[in-house]
């Protein structure tokens, strides 16, 4: 009797706490919600269909649902602001936001183009930018270039040139080195130990001048590969790492281009630094990194190109034929010829102001320079007399001296002692919880080695971050037409805007920590760009979109579909975009992660466990390529708070976390009415609204990392409780109750088993059934196991607790990232 009537009592207590938030609370909120304008429903109700389907009043649901979950009221909502703004106008609502901040996207300080060195560049510039997107296509994968050199003596400089193209990157490619019947010895030995399959050694029986050599390069070149591009190289340069890639992205980046010639310290206007002595290779490589991570990607059209190094596309030698060696038989003017041959048939010249070349410059031709240099600009005139007028209008424009002072500037000074930082974007989904705030310790980190940026996606808006002094700012804002959808995971918009970006900013890696919500193609394009990109795995999100792999029934499934009553849910997509998981739509979802995942340089996880689910379903993933890195946490200090657990009252268990289904909340609610007679539970954080929560369980609210402490201190629990029903990848609420000095009880699963079985500093219950708990805790052994279980702790604090630090995890990373760039 007395039973029922306190259960009479409590469904009481709820019905009239229900009735006096329906008809009391809910129109103050309402109320406020229009006074203050905080809700513009027309864009609410766009970014959150789910709603617009349901036909329900998007201020209702925001302030039933919309607030806990964290969608936002309006585009620009800043939840900490705003809270502050409204307290005294309308405290009721500020109070609501203050209770689910966490449950909102942090905001950001906004940085401008202007402010921001990297975009800034593009506003001053009036040059057409290159597409990146356009530039990496097939021709830009597969196109084949013949590098030519033609050779009279300096064979030493030959030498030097050649080991710099063994050294840079150069695929598809293949050398031709033609003796120009040099009269000096050499060659010979030269050919001999540079000939492979690659390195084609030719010579001339009698001398046929810089023309006529080039020409026949071209058409030897062409006979073996007829569709190949061809690039002119002198004899006398060093050419740097990334030279040849740089050259390539712009010329596929517009069908009109049809040469593009390198930046150098000597090649009259494309000169953009100056050595006060000869340079060795790795000062060549500080210059030229200088400029692939400050110079800007754009096409400047042009009258001519310089043939110490420029790049030529076949179709070009297709229009117009190869150079006019009759009237260009030696040393200068045969390129300037052609590139006016060129712009008369409608094709643009521009230079790559990424791409840098050292020249030596006329090794070959010492004294007979100005008088080749005369006789060849003579022919110039006289064939195109538009030429000098193009040359002054173009070279000594303000716009085209401006820009390459600023190359200038930027090798001047980054070179060779100050380099620039090498850049890394990380790629999340979710603005909230774990990951965001591991990846934010992790880029603080490594940012002393590299510059951060930081992309995210909510599959409708991308932004994009730049870390600086330690915080977030926003760089770069863009709305989708369309939403990314899951069952494709591909945006042709995203993808044309992200690797924009990408190639804007020249990222050096891209480490993808979450991928959900984000286009593949970010993936692909960066692979063709050849960015090396390492991968994340921090839930089960490639292997299912439930994400825990728990079933329609939430059991979990260990990613072999189950007989469950109910249908599988996708945890990040709405369920109609996913509606057939279960034996059919999971299986399409892996292959397409198959697919992508073979571009990855380096996979990394947080523990064994989750490792081995991954493997086994993707065992093609080389285990050297995967490694395990733990979180890292830091502390400024631990603490011993565990009281000793008496028997003359009743245990306090504290459950830290946003606690849900996934994270035990059927299982507390539970044990908080079946062991009520001895446990007392205590929630630390935001609660779902997925069950109905016993009156016994005794919540404190939401949390951050710093005020946990002195939440667990005023509780006094004796230990700690972590119910997750799925195999987590890692925990920090683990870490978190350690480092106050509380074992906890948890399931035989995942990370946390792993974890508390290497340092034995909680109990592994045998089953999810509160009996199995409650025994434990009657056990007449149990405060000798605690005392056992307490020393480990304080074990872990003293030893892992200080080594496994953001800084440890960082510099795991940190040998990754140098085996990659």
């Amino acid at each position: 009797m007395k039973l029922r009537l306190m259960m009479v009592l409590r469904a009481y207590k709820r019905r009239l706490a229900s009735t006096y938030r329906r008809l009391v609370t809910e129109p103050k909120l309402l109320s406020a919600l229009k006074r203050e304008k905080l809700l513009d429903s027309k864009w609410y109700l766009n970014e959150n269909p789910d709603v617009a389907e349901a036909n329900l009043c998007p201020n209702l649901h925001f302030i039933r649902f919309g607030v806990l979950e964290g969608r936002l009221p309006n585009r620009g909502f800043n939840a900490k602001k705003v809270t502050e703004q409204i307290k005294d106008s309308s405290p009721e609502l500020s109070s609501l936001l203050r209770e689910n901040l966490s449950a909102f996207p942090p905001s950001y300080e906004n940085v401008s183009f202007t402010e921001n060195s990297h975009f800034s560049i593009y506003e001053q510039l009036d040059f057409p930018k290159v597409d990146v997107v356009r530039s990496i296509n097939k021709r830009y994968l597969e196109a084949h270039v013949s590098i030519i050199i033609p050779v009279y003596n300096a064979f030493s400089e030959t030498r030097k040139c050649l080991d710099s193209i063994l050294r840079a990157e150069t695929p598809h490619t293949s050398v031709i080195v033609i003796n120009d019947a040099s009269p000096e010895g050499g060659f010979e030995p030269l050919a001999s130990e540079y000939a492979s399959d690659e390195f084609n050694f030719l010579e001339n029986t009698q001398n046929l001048g810089f023309s006529g050599t080039i020409n026949k390069g071209i058409n030897y070149a062409r006979k073996l590969r007829p569709d190949s591009d061809i690039l002119i190289l002198n004899s006398d340069t060093i050419v740097s790492r990334w030279w040849l890639r740089e050259l390539k992205l712009v010329a596929m980046s517009s069908s009109e281009i049809g040469t593009v010639t390198a930046v150098s310290n000597a090649a009259g206007p494309f000169s953009v630094h100056t050595f006060s002595s000869t340079p060795s290779l790795s000062e060549i490589n500080d210059v030229a990194g200088a400029l692939r991570e400050k110079a800007p990607l754009v096409s400047p059209p042009l009258p001519t190109g310089h043939g110490f190094c420029m790049y030529v596309k076949g179709e070009l030698i297709e229009d117009i034929g190869v150079f006019d060696s009759q009237s260009f038989p030696k040393g200068y003017g045969e390129e300037n010829d052609f590139c006016m041959r060129a712009v008369k048939k409608g094709w643009k010249n521009t230079f790559a102001a990424r791409s840098f070349v050292y020249h030596k410059q006329n090794a070959s031709f010492k004294e007979q320079k100005a008088n080749l240099i005369s006789i060849g600009r003579a022919k110039v005139d006289s064939l195109h007399p538009e030429y000098s007028k193009l040359l002054n209008r173009t070279f000594n424009s303000n716009a085209y001296k401006s820009f390459i002072s600023y190359l200038s500037f930027v090798t001047q000074i980054n070179a060779p002692t100050s380099q620039p930082l090498p850049k890394i974007l990380y790629v999340i989904s979710t603005e909230t919880g774990g990951t965001p705030q591991t990846n934010l310790d992790l880029m603080k980190q490594v940012s002393e080695e590299y510059e951060c940026y930081l992309l995210v996606s909510n599959s409708k808006t991308v932004k994009l971050f730049v870390l600086q002094e330690s915080n977030l700012k926003l760089i770069q804002l863009h709305e989708l037409h369309e939403k990314i959808h899951p069952s494709i995971h591909v945006s042709a918009e995203y993808d044309a805007v992200v690797s924009n970006w990408i190639g804007l900013l020249n990222i050096s890696l891209v480490h993808i920590r979450h991928i959900g919500w984000h286009s593949f193609g970010l993936i692909e394009y960066s692979h063709n760009y050849g960015i090396p990109i390492v991968f994340s795995f921090h839930d089960f999100y490639t292997v299912c979109p439930t994400v825990k792999l728990l079933d329609g029934d939430k059991q979990y499934c260990g990613g072999a579909c189950s007989d469950a009553s109910k249908p599988c849910l996708p945890e990040l997509w709405p369920a109609k975009q996913l509606s057939n998981l279960n034996d059919f739509e999971v299986y399409i979802w892996q292959r397409r992660f198959r697919k992508y995942l073979c571009y990855i340089s380096n996979f990394v996880t947080t523990s064994e466990s989750t490792k081995e689910v991954i493997s086994n379903v993707y065992p093609t993933i080389s285990p050297d390529n995967f490694h395990v890195i733990p979180h890292g946490r830091d502390f400024v200090e631990f603490t011993q708070l565990a009281k000793y657990p008496s028997k003359n009252k009743k245990f306090r268990l504290v459950c830290p976390g946003n606690i849900n289904v996934a994270k035990g909340l059927a299982y507390i609610n539970e044990l908080a009415e079946e062991a009520s007679d001895i446990l007392e539970i205590h929630i630390v954080g935001k609660v779902s609204n997925e069950v109905q929560l016993s009156s016994k369980l005794i919540l404190h609210g939401e949390y951050e990392r710093e005020q946990l402490k002195d939440i667990i201190t005023k509780i006094e629990p004796s230990f700690g409780g972590v119910f997750s029903i799925w195999p987590e990848t890692w925990c920090h609420t683990v870490t978190e109750l350690l480092s106050c000095g509380v074992p906890l009880f948890t399931f035989g699963m995942g990370a946390i088993e792993e974890r508390v079985r290497r340092g034995n500093f909680g109990w592994i219950l045998r089953s999810n059934k509160p009996i199995d708990l409650a025994n434990k805790l009657s056990d007449t052994s149990f405060n000798i196991e605690w005392e056992d279980k307490v020393l480990n702790v304080l074990k872990w604090q003293s030893g892992e607790g200080l080594t496994l630090s953001s800084h440890h995890m960082a510099s795991q990373y940190l040998d990754i990232y140098k085996n990659l760039i």
